[in-house]
């Protein structure tokens, strides 16, 4: 709201300085104001001295900025009280409609839905810092083979470009179970998370997206695959799969006995 209320009263002091500059200012003045700026969102700041001393050589406009000023400051002088769980509630609001226990019992047992959640939280946490840290292997781990190949190729852009996404100080706020599935031996989880973390882009050692010291707050939708009962063999060629749920002979990451699971899907949906 805070930053709302700066954009109306900016807002309203350019709309009304143009309007002034109209009435005031001869046409071959040559006057040229800048308001699209760059990424910076700035403007021509010689342009904005020049026309502020304008205003004020006129008695209206010397009110007019006044006001402007003392509205400002108290605008500004409000602390924003806003907390990360003030906002995650409110993106709380969008969640899909949770599906209810008896529907998750049905395919898969008698489980801690909340452990089932905070499991899947974990896994969430450990692909993040494994993209972060270009954890190949763990990744290779952790995501399906289609999913795992997109990642693939941007790390290895990002590398290129000598970047970094930086990634850490994950909290959950919120997690539900709004989707299960399942089609022969394969079940299918959808779930929706609240996460604040702090994101941001690092190249060359700077910070060149996002910030550094500013958490955000992020509504993801997660969907996640297990296959159940595959007595140690794997699907796709038929092999003995290891102790690690990545075939040997064909590569492909099978879960197994319900319990390992693999992320298909990740998707931001909002975030603040």
């Amino acid at each position: 709201m805070k930053n709302k209320n700066k954009k109306i009263l900016i807002g309203l002091f350019i709309i009304f300085s143009i309007l002034f500059i109209a009435l005031n200012v001869k046409a071959d003045s040559g006057y040229d104001l800048d308001f699209g700026g760059g990424g910076s969102g700035g403007g021509d700041i010689g342009g904005i001295i020049e026309l502020l001393f304008l205003l004020l050589r006129n008695p209206i406009g010397f009110v007019f900025v006044i006001i402007i000023i003392i509205i400002l400051v108290i605008v500004m002088s409000k602390k924003d009280k806003k907390l990360h769980n003030t906002t995650s509630m409110g993106l709380s609001l969008f969640f899909n409609q949770q599906l209810p226990p008896e529907q998750i019992y049905a395919i898969l047992g008698e489980i801690d839905i909340n452990q089932l959640l905070n499991d899947r939280f974990n896994d969430y946490v450990e692909i993040q810092n494994g993209w972060m840290n270009f954890n190949h292997d763990l990744l290779r781990t952790k995501l399906t083979d289609e999913l795992y190949n997109e990642y693939a190729v941007q790390l290895d852009t990002m590398q290129i470009k000598n970047q970094q996404n930086v990634m850490s100080d994950f909290n959950l706020f919120q997690a539900m179970v709004t989707g299960l599935e399942k089609e022969g031996n394969k079940v299918t989880l959808t779930m929706e998370m609240i996460v604040s973390l702090y994101d941001y882009m690092m190249e060359n050692g700077q910070v060149v997206r996002g910030k550094a010291d500013t958490k955000a707050v992020m509504h993801y939708q997660l969907v996640f695959v297990c296959t159940l009962g595959n007595n140690g063999i794997c699907p796709n060629c038929g092999a003995v799969l290891p102790k690690t749920n990545v075939c040997e002979y064909c590569h492909s990451v099978v879960p197994n006995s319900g319990s390992s699971w693999v992320m298909a899907k990740k998707q931001v949906l909002r975030q603040k």
